[in-house]
């Protein structure tokens, strides 16, 4: 049924009958609520052409959440262009041509992004830039499928890089990837937070969860066959390393299943960062030194393998000078591979993120969100919380499994949130709790200070004395208030997204 009623709306719009096209639209309501993506795509072809730019950006921004399809792309690129949204057109042009798999389609394309990305150069120039970068991708793939030889790049690349490209590279704002995969809603983040500066910012994850993160596209490549996956990596590495200057990878992964990709990007001269976030660098032997909890957690330590995550540092600081970590642990792991560390605190929108004060509860609430029980220490919490309960009407709940949206209501209705008690650091989710007016309860070792060395308002516990300092907390409603305050104020002067941007934009340009 609705293949026949998405071919009669592409008869009638070829045709020129938009009012019956508009007259069978009205008759079917999910056309409207829930279409398939071919019928999406064809319901913004007409909103377009029935002059309707905004309700078509509208409609098609709603569905492209849940679905995947060039053409959906494509016309929600041309709306934006059309409506003089420059930065939205060229980010909906490239979800198309990555996940075209046509090669005439993805050049048209192709030609699209490039016409809009340098509007302001003269044709002659466009002529050599287009030349230029064509030779730049016949290279790329010849190292790219050849890891193991030095291709030449002055065999592909004949032409002199065009000036309007070197101007690009040393006056103009910098374009930038963050890629293969989104841990902890940084990739998000920082997508708004450059694009609200009118960067060209591009991330896509290769990798998505149970989470629910959103970026600009999200493919799970686990889902395609060995030869399909091969062929679509390849041809997105190939495009993806000509298109960007700046490539902010995340948790040891690139663009590429054995990250050859590494090799072409530092022969063009690209500026690369690798971004560590947890358990792809924590050598169990250097974890053991920081503190006595990691006795605590031995069931983890042994599920990770040293030798291995040791070889991925040396491998992938051999090819890649720059590291971002967000915190001291972190640091502990790489500081002696890579060349420059980079530290950068966690960003917070605060705008997403509202404050609630503290409210008188009863049952008090107290919620705990592991992703991994053993390194959170989720059986100290819960004996600790157990025993209160003999004492104090406690209304706990374990969140595992739920999207990020789902589980911020639930951070957000609560009066003290567990974090964790074996790493001794604090992750994004203390730093949203702490936004959101929740109170914190969770470890922090001395020796890790932050990166801009002040004391962040949590309560500090360690698995000898968890259940006594909750007591407190659960007895105090002033403390609980005050940690409430004290948190919301510490983000505000520290992990701000128009802060931690700042830092992030002076690390890019560092170098």
């Amino acid at each position: 049924m609705n293949g026949s009623i998405e071919q009669e709306l592409i008869q009638l719009i070829n045709n020129g009958d938009y009012e019956s096209a508009i007259q069978l639209v009205e008759t079917h309501d999910h056309l409207i609520s829930s279409p398939t993506p071919g019928e999406a795509s064809i319901m913004t072809t007409l909103l377009i052409l029935i002059g309707e730019t905004d309700e078509c950006i509208k409609y098609g921004e709603f569905h492209i959440k849940n679905m995947v399809h060039v053409d959906l792309f494509y016309n929600l690129a041309y709306a934006y262009e059309i409506s003089g949204n420059r930065i939205l057109a060229l980010k909906n042009y490239q979800c198309a041509k990555l996940v075209c798999m046509e090669s005439v389609a993805r050049e048209e394309i192709n030609e699209k992004i490039l016409q809009l990305r340098y509007y302001d150069v003269h044709e002659e120039e466009l002529h050599l830039i287009k030349q230029y970068l064509a030779e730049e991708k016949l290279y790329i793939k010849e190292q790219l499928l050849n890891p193991n030889i030095d291709v030449n790049s002055s065999e592909y690349i004949t032409i002199e890089k065009p000036d309007a490209l070197k101007k690009m590279d040393e006056e103009t704002k910098l374009k930038i990837l963050y890629a293969p995969i989104e841990i902890a809603n940084h990739m998000s983040q920082y997508l708004d937070y450059f694009r609200k500066k009118e960067y060209e910012v591009f991330g896509i994850n290769y990798y998505p969860s149970y989470l629910g993160y959103t970026c600009d596209l999200s493919i799970d490549i686990s889902k395609l066959n060995d030869q399909d996956r091969e062929t679509y990596l390849l041809l997105n590495a190939i495009d993806l390393i000509s298109d960007y200057d700046v490539f902010h990878f995340i948790f040891n992964r690139t663009l590429m299943p054995q990250s050859t990709d590494v090799i072409p990007l530092r022969k063009l001269g690209k500026r690369v960062f690798m971004h560590n976030l947890g358990s792809e660098i924590r050598i169990p032997e250097i974890a053991r030194t920081h503190h006595k909890y990691w006795s605590y957690a031995e069931d983890y330590l042994a599920s990770l393998n040293g030798d291995q995550i040791l070889h991925n540092i040396k491998s992938y600081s051999t090819w890649i000078d720059n590291c971002i970590v967000n915190d001291f642990e972190m640091r502990s792991y790489v500081e002696s591979y890579y060349k420059q560390i980079h530290m950068l605190g966690l960003p917070i929108d605060t705008e997403k993120y509202s404050y609630k004060p503290q409210v008188h509860h009863d049952p008090i609430r107290i919620v705990h969100a592991p992703t991994n029980r053993s390194v959170k220490g989720s059986a100290y919490f819960e004996k600790a919380i157990e025993n209160l309960q003999k004492k104090y009407a406690i209304d706990y709940h374990r969140i595992e499994k739920t999207d990020h949206d789902e589980a911020m209501k639930q951070y957000g209705n609560a009066d003290i949130v567990l974090d964790e008690l074996i790493i001794g650091t604090y992750g994004s989710l203390t730093m949203e709790c702490l936004a959101m007016g929740r109170c914190v309860a969770t470890f922090i070792n001395p020796s890790f200070q932050t990166p801009h060395n002040e004391m962040i308002p949590v309560l500090n516990v360690t698995v000898d004395t968890v259940e006594a300092q909750l007591e407190k907390l659960i007895l105090s409603f002033d403390l609980r208030s005050e940690l409430s305050k004290l948190g919301r104020q510490y983000v505000e002067r520290n992990n701000t997204l128009s802060i931690i941007g700042d830092q992030l934009l002076k690390t890019y340009k560092s170098i």
